[in-house]
């Protein structure tokens, strides 16, 4: 037993030593998203089989927030997992808020720009997601993706989410239709901060110095 147990260690040792590699990892800076500084790295890890493989990270570099891709074969596709993973999960420097004022109830409402999918990315498809919340109660609504063209129905499409999960009648005005009066006065804070939809290019470490 003894002998088995001592075998199944070397094997397990063996087998994670395999999987070693040694890493080559460059570092850059990016400001091409609109209101973003990002911090990347990215690195090439090289096995003991002479396997080359790519991992990528994105952090925002006001608040700490990272998201990294897997390890890819191709620098290209580490490069674009990593964008789509930040910013499908930050809500920090790809997004705006404003208040917005509902009947007697103040909403909290915020536009972020983000990659619905990997395709998106590719083609450097900026989307927009809002989210609206109730300030007395924390709840919050959302929708998404919105094309930047349709955002005042996505930014009242939120509002309605949010109707759903708490009931806005305490706020005293009925919740606005897309071509009501009274839209553009609700929403025309939240929208004017929409983050920029210029096209970003992916992040490339690999050509940095």
């Amino acid at each position: 037993m003894k002998f088995l147990f001592a075998v199944l260690i070397a094997v397990l040792a063996f087998a994670s030593f395999s999987e070693a590699c040694a890493s080559k990892c460059k570092h850059l800076t990016n400001t091409d998203f609109p209101g973003c500084t990002l911090a990347i790295k990215g690195c090439a890890c090289v096995s003991l089989k002479l396997k080359t493989t790519y991992q990528v990270t994105v952090c925002d570099s006001a608040n700490g927030f990272c998201a990294s891709s897997g390890h890819y074969k191709n620098q290209d596709d580490a490069g674009r997992e990593a964008t789509y993973n930040f910013f499908s999960q930050s809500r920090g420097c790809n997004c705006k808020g404003s208040s917005i004022p509902f009947g007697t109830c103040t909403l909290v409402g915020q536009a972020c720009g983000y990659f619905p999918t990997l395709g998106d990315v590719l083609n450097k498809n900026i989307m927009i997601k809002f989210y609206v919340k109730d300030s007395a109660t924390g709840v919050e609504g959302s929708a998404g993706p919105i094309a930047p063209a349709d955002a005042a129905n996505g930014a009242l499409a939120a509002i309605r989410d949010l109707n759903n999960k708490t009931p806005l009648a305490k706020c005293g005005i009925p919740i606005p239709s897309a071509d009501s009066v009274e839209l553009p006065a609700i929403l025309q804070a939240l929208i004017a901060e929409l983050p920029s939809t210029q096209p970003m290019e992916i992040p490339s470490p690999y050509d940095s110095a």
